[in-house]
């Protein structure tokens, strides 16, 4: 595969740099993509001191931790569906 980049595309290269600086080591790829939201819309509002902060905004972030929770919950009860289908896939085999 071959990416080519015209001189044209100076914002696509800057996201580049930008992708590279926030990757850290065990990132999962849903908090490089949040954390890259984030960004592009703190920039597309003209900075950091431009955005509007509104109660909507502050009650989501209030709520986090509750869709945090939910989440992992969520992330659990599907390992402990996958677990017992191999369980079950164990046995059939054991018995065939």
């Amino acid at each position: 595969m071959i990416l080519i980049l015209s001189h044209g595309n100076a914002t696509v290269e800057s996201g580049f740099s930008v992708n590279g600086s926030i990757l850290v080591e065990n990132l999962h790829e849903q908090s490089v993509v949040a954390q890259r939201l984030a960004y592009d819309s703190v920039t597309a509002a003209g900075g950091i001191t431009s955005v509007n902060i509104d109660k909507s905004m502050m009650n989501y972030v209030r709520s986090s931790r509750g869709r945090y929770m939910d989440e992992l919950k969520r992330k659990r009860d599907e390992q402990s569906a996958e677990d017992r289908k191999r369980q079950e896939r164990k046995r059939a085999a054991e018995a065939i």
